[in-house]
Formats: structure tokens, sequence, C-alpha cells
């Protein structure tokens, strides 16, 4: 969905944004392994 926004300034911008992308994505995952197996109710 980002990658065919039509509003980049540059490259550069884009590389940017989407290494912050994975590096929150990479956040939600170490935090999803160090909370452990979710349980239903919780």
């Amino acid at each position: 969905m980002a990658d065919a926004w039509p509003g980049w300034r540059s490259e550069r911008e884009r590389a940017h944004v989407f290494s912050q992308f994975d590096e929150a994505r990479e956040v939600c995952r170490r935090s999803a392994r160090e909370s452990g197996p979710a349980t239903a109710g919780s």
C-alpha cells in the first residue's frame, strides 16, 4: 500500500520509511516472543 503511494519526495525518503516499518515489525515480533503464547481471555 505505501509502496504505491505517489507522494514520496525521493527514493531516499521512501527507503527510510520502509526501514522504519522493518524496525517496527521486529519490535512487535520481539515483544510477542518475550510475552509468550497468548491465552484465551487474557
